[in-house]
């Protein structure tokens, strides 16, 4: 008896020693399927429209600034009409970039710098005159709020400042965001300088809070720059003096908690040095904010990437132009989305300007592309303003010579190539049982940092959509198959444009082989050969 107990262990043991393990009922050595999908870090980026003013003239520094939202775009002309200032207002049909309306205010005048700033979201336009004149003094300055009825823009509002005194220039800066707008007033209180948050009701726009800086002194320029996400507002003091030196320049982040907006935090450069001015420009989507420096290392420029933690907010990059000279001033506009970041540099080339592409890869923000103007030529200023908005980027040359003449300034749209997403990577088991809910993720990579949501087909009829994730992101979705049999799951990935990448297919068997290892060849051999070992009459002693 005891010999064949023996031999029995001996048959286990090469058992074991050849065959392929299965645990839980299914391979290990097949539990996830890895990826042979490769895709291009690289987006191609392209020159799709030249706009200018229909109507512009000399002089009108049409693109002094630029702002692009969905399908429409508008560019401020702070000259034009002897600097009473417009906006022009385009939208997008078919391919073609067309004006669709040029607005001013109910109550110009010469010299009010209608247009010096934009900002657009959805429905809602707005409009800076920083040196318009009203009832809180000369070149007090004001923002006129226009609102889309259907088919046109019609102007809704003006806002002023409760506290509003002469020389403020309240409206230098505009930035708009959901139900939030925030404006600068740089001059305000000997140019320490403040900025202004108010809250759309309804259709009205109401002051909820002026914000200065804690640490304010005359000179610093807090507004030169503000930007606003959510809940956070940025705010740049360009002339801040602190322990980088005299204007070395400083970031500050207030944070909006119930109806109150509280100074955060205040952001130096890691680096920072006297005339660098650090907050010249400043953009947020995210936990992202960057911070434009165009003074910085002889006026070549820089910006810095600073990025929301558990920890606060840390400086992750900085950002320069490669091969940069002085004087090319890149840093003085920039603009965030996403994973994409667009830094003007508006003197490089003989200030002809151009534009850099940064894109967040491997947890760094790599440059990607540098674009320039088809038709570029001296003292363009291309790249002085700068927005960007989906696949989208806007950029002011208001310097740009054209057929309305000298310095009449133009805007150029590019357009990102959009790639598919990736394959999806799809883990979980390829054995089970039948009416066991079994989960499995998905996973996919977008070369644009899209969105991306999976279109999911199990295989026995019954399919599943997604909510849309960040790309790169894992989501887990369950299934259970009712009866036996070999199903193929296939994915897609969806990009938010509704573009589909490459389908990816993986084949699971209901149910699952429950024998604790699978049955090999030699098995076969070996219990025929020892048939002897065990016959029906045999019992194991007790």
């Amino acid at each position: 008896m005891n010999n064949k107990i023996l031999k029995i262990g001996i048959i286990l043991l090469l058992t074991i020693s050849v065959f392929t393990p299965i645990v839980n009922g299914y391979n290990i050595k097949n539990d996830q399927e890895e990826s042979n999908y490769e895709i291009s870090q690289i987006t191609d980026w392209s020159e799709k429209a030249k706009i200018i003013a229909s109507d512009g003239s000399a002089g009108d520094w049409f693109g002094i600034s630029v702002d692009i939202y969905g399908n429409y775009s508008v560019v401020g002309a702070r000259d034009d009409d002897n600097e009473r200032g417009s906006a022009y207002v385009f939208k997008l049909v078919g391919d073609l970039w067309e004006q669709e309306q040029k607005l001013q205010a109910s109550d110009g005048v010469a010299g009010d710098w209608f247009g010096i700033s934009v900002s657009i979201f959805e429905d809602f336009i707005f409009v800076g005159a920083d040196a318009e004149d009203n009832e809180n003094g000369l070149n007090a300055g004001s923002v006129y709020v226009y609102k889309h009825n259907g088919s046109s823009w019609i102007q809704h509002n003006k806002l002023v400042a409760s506290d509003g005194t002469a020389n403020d220039y309240f409206g230098r800066y505009v930035s708009i965001d959901e139900d939030y707008s925030i404006i600068g007033a740089y001059y305000d209180d000997d140019i320490a300088g403040s900025a202004y948050v108010f809250k759309r009701y309804g259709d009205e726009w109401i002051e909820e809070a002026k914000l200065t800086a804690s640490d304010r002194l005359p000179g610093d320029y807090f507004g030169i720059s503000t930007s606003i996400k959510g809940d956070y507002a940025i705010i740049g003091a360009y002339r801040d003096d602190n322990s980088n030196g005299v204007d070395a320049g400083s970031v500050y982040v207030f944070r909006r908690i119930g109806d109150s907006w509280i100074e955060e935090t205040k952001l130096l450069a890691s680096d920072g040095e006297s005339d660098d001015r650090f907050g010249i420009s400043t953009d947020i989507d995210n936990t992202y904010l960057v911070a434009g420096s165009y003074y910085d290392d002889g006026n070549k420029g820089s910006a810095y990437v600073f990025n929301r933690t558990s920890s606060g907010w840390i400086e992750e990059n900085k950002l320069v132009e490669i091969g940069g000279k002085p004087n090319n001033f890149f840093g003085r506009s920039v603009s965030i989305e996403k994973n994409i970041i667009l830094v003007g540099a508006w003197g490089d080339s003989e200030a002809s300007g151009s534009v850099y592409i940064f894109k967040y890869f491997n947890s760094n923000w790599i440059e990607e592309a540098k674009l320039n103007a088809s038709d570029a030529s001296g003292n363009d200023r291309f790249g002085y303003q700068i927005s960007l908005s989906d696949r989208f980027a806007i950029i002011g040359a208001y310097g740009d010579d054209n057929g309305n003449g000298v310095d009449a300034g133009a805007a150029y749209i590019f357009e990102s190539v959009n790639y598919a997403p990736s394959p999806p990577e799809i883990t979980g088991i390829t054995n089970g049982n039948p009416g066991i809910e079994y989960t499995y993720t998905f996973n996919s990579v977008d070369p644009n940092g899209d969105e991306v949501r999976f279109v999911i087909e199990w295989g026995d009829g019954h399919n599943d959509i997604t909510t849309f994730i960040s790309s790169g992101n894992n989501i887990t979705v369950s299934h259970s198959w009712n009866t036996k049999g070999t199903y193929t799951i296939s994915a897609k990935a969806e990009d938010e444009y509704g573009l589909l990448g490459l389908e990816a297919t993986k084949e699971v068997t209901i149910p699952r082989n429950k024998a604790l290892f699978k049955i090999h060849p030699i098995l076969l051999w070996l219990f025929e050969r020892f048939q002897i070992l065990m016959t029906p009459n045999e019992t194991i002693d007790q």
